[in-house]
């Protein structure tokens, strides 16, 4: 059984196209108060490095996780199995 271990975003190959694709604008137009806030999502990489069963694993709000989901779904595969 393979095992995989939690990261920060900060390092993590793909951090930075992330970081780029998030838009920004969702929380504020939404009405997020100032602040920094932290989002955390759950996800399956299968064996072909697909991804699936994507959680939300905070509950922050503002469309915030719904926008973090939807730049990972967006990215095409990479992810492998070491």
């Amino acid at each position: 059984m393979r095992k995989w271990t939690k990261k920060r975003l900060t390092g993590v190959p793909g951090s930075t196209i992330l970081q780029s694709n998030l838009n920004m604008r969702v929380p504020v137009n939404n009405g997020v108060p100032n602040g920094t806030y932290t989002v955390v999502i759950g996800f399956v990489i299968n064996t072909d490095g697909s991804l699936s069963d994507f959680s939300r694993l905070t509950n922050v709000g503002y469309g915030m996780e719904e926008e973090t989901i939807r730049v990972i779904k967006n990215q095409a595969g990479g992810y492998q199995l070491y």
